[in-house]
Order: structure tokens, then C-alpha cells, then sequence
């Protein structure tokens, strides 16, 4: 018997299953569309972009090139005074304004003392032409907003040094006339101070005493003896203090320094003088190291 023929029929429309929901489903796979020929060149190959080059930096022009070089020139050579305890920066702000084309014949530390002058740091390279150009350099900007305050520092300091001056120089007209030192009274008074302030800064600290002096005696051609006070070599104020002294006189004015030194390191405001110089020193060395920071050196 032979077996049953297969009817083989066009098969007919299959009806879809339905899709799987919740936890189960399948994410749909994203499609992304392909770029149009337009977009690609032509080609459905897509090119892969070479590197970028960045673009060269704008070399600087020769007179910026001059011109940063006067400025760090400039810079390199700025006097950046030092505000010490011994306070021979205040002769130095003195002795800069000194104009003997004014005054020819006038002393103008014994003006000073009269208050006739007023000293204050008005430091001349702030007045120089490529300190203008200074101001307009970016990378400058930390270096010049330091000087602007190193600068105002000196002046308070300044200010603040030359009261006491006056103080001292009024204590020694009122208590002890000096008849015998026309011309002579700056290095008297300002030694005075050096010891107040060396003795605020911590730095000599032995009561004064009749010891911390030497005496030069010398003989003139008419054979008159006459001698010089002299502070000692390990006090605040190494030097000769007063010349042309009889001896009676140098003991005198001996006597009436140890005692004006004495008062001078009782006063309070000496103590903020002091701090103040040791703060001021410290912006001094924040300007040098930016100084040393725009030439490069470190």
C-alpha cells in the first residue's frame, strides 16, 4: 500500500506573537543612522580625522621684546631699602633729601631735628619711566601690589622712627640744655634711639651702663687735650658719638646718654616701632622673591 501523499499548499499569513512585558521584555537594541552620501563625501566609509595641529603662539614683537627686557633690567636693579634696627636707613632717607642747590650752608639733620623737614620714602624709581611699563605687565601684577605695600610700610616706619627722634631730642633740650653741641645734636639723639629700638628688638639687652662707652683723647697743636665719646663695639651704637669734648664734658654727656637711653626702652610705642620693622622686613623679603620670580632666576 502505498503511502499517503503529502499535500504541499501555499502557507498563509502568520499571525504575530505578542511581545513580552514587564521584567522580562528586552531592551530595544538603539539603531543609529548612517550618514547620507552628501554627508560623507560621497562614501558610506567614514573618515577618521588626522590629529589637530594647535596653532603656533603669536611670536612677540621686537619692542615687547625690548620692552620686557628694559623691565627686567629695572626690576634687577631696584634698591629695595632695608628698614634694619639700627636705623641707619632713616639717615639714608634723610641724605636723599638733602638739596644743597636750596640750602648750601644749612645742616639738614639739625632742620630735621627742629622739625623743619619731615621725612617720609618717596623712592625715586617709582618716578622712572619703565616703572610705567612695570605697572602695565600682567604677570607683573604680584610684584607691584607688593612694592605699593613695602613702600607704604617704609614711610609708617619712617613716620613712626622720627617721633621717637623728636621725643628724645625734646626730653634731652628740656632736662639737659646741650649749650655745648651746636651742630653736634642728630649723632647724639639717634644713637639714643638705636639703643631703644636694638632693646625692643631683643637683639641687646644689657641695662645701660657707664661701661658701654670708650673715650679718644687727642692733643691739639696749641696742646689742649680734648676727647670724644664713643659708643662701644657690642652696644646698638658702635661709633664716635660726640667730638671736641673736654674731659669733664665727656663724662657729662656720658652720664646724661646711659640716662636718656634708660628712658627711652620704657616707652611703649618704641616696642610697636620695633614690630613694626620686623613686619616690614618680612614684605622686603616677599619683594625680592618675587623680583627673583619675574627675571627667572628661580
Amino acid at each position: 500500500m502505498l503511502p499517503e501523499l503529502i499535500r504541499i499548499t501555499r502557507p498563509g499569513p502568520v499571525a504575530s506573537l505578542p511581545m513580552p512585558s514587564g521584567p522580562l521584555a528586552l531592551a530595544q537594541a538603539p539603531t543609529r543612522a548612517l550618514p547620507s552620501p552628501s554627508e560623507s563625501g560621497g562614501s558610506l566609509v567614514k573618515k577618521v580625522p588626522s590629529q589637530a595641529r594647535p596653532a603656533s603662539a603669536k611670536a612677540p614683537s621686537l619692542e615687547s621684546q625690548v620692552q620686557m627686557g628694559l623691565v627686567k633690567d629695572f626690576v634687577g636693579s631696584l634698591p629695595v631699602l632695608r628698614v634694619s634696627h639700627d636705623l641707619v636707613w632713616l639717615e639714608q632717607l634723610i641724605e636723599a633729601m638733602d638739596n644743597p642747590m636750596i640750602d648750601p650752608a644749612g645742616d639738614i639733620y639739625e632742620r630735621v631735628l627742629e622739625e623743619q623737614i619731615y621725612v617720609s620714602y618717596q623712592p625715586s624709581w617709582s618716578q622712572h619711566p619703565a616703572y610705567q611699563v612695570l605697572l602695565e605687565v600682567a604677570s607683573a601684577r604680584p610684584l607691584v601690589e607688593s612694592l605699593d605695600a613695602y613702600t607704604e610700610s617704609v614711610d609708617s616706619c619712617a613716620v613712626e622712627a622720627m617721633e621717637l627722634v623728636w621725643r628724645i631730642h625734646a626730653s634731652l633740650n628740656t632736662a639737659y640744655p646741650p649749650d655745648g653741641l651746636p651742630g653736634r645734636q642728630w649723632r647724639f639723639v639717634h644713637s639714643i634711639a638705636q639703643s631703644a629700638v636694638g632693646w625692643s628688638r631683643g637683639l641687646y639687652l644689657e641695662h645701660p651702663t657707664v661701661r658701654d662707652y670708650e673715650y679718644e683723647e687727642e692733643v691739639t697743636p696749641s696742646g689742649e687735650r680734648v676727647f670724644s665719646l664713643v659708643g662701644g663695639e657690642n652696644t646698638a651704637f658702635p661709633g664716635v658719638i660726640l667730638t671736641q669734648l673736654g674731659e669733664e664734658e665727656a663724662w657729662f654727656y656720658r652720664d646724661v646718654h646711659v640716662a636718656l637711653r634708660r628712658a627711652a626702652a620704657q616707652d611703649e610705642r618704641v616696642q610697636l616701632l620695633a614690630a613694626r620693622l620686623a613686619l616690614t622686613d618680612g614684605q622686603r623679603n616677599q619683594v625680592v622673591a618675587l623680583i627673583s620670580k619675574l627675571n627667572g632666576t628661580r
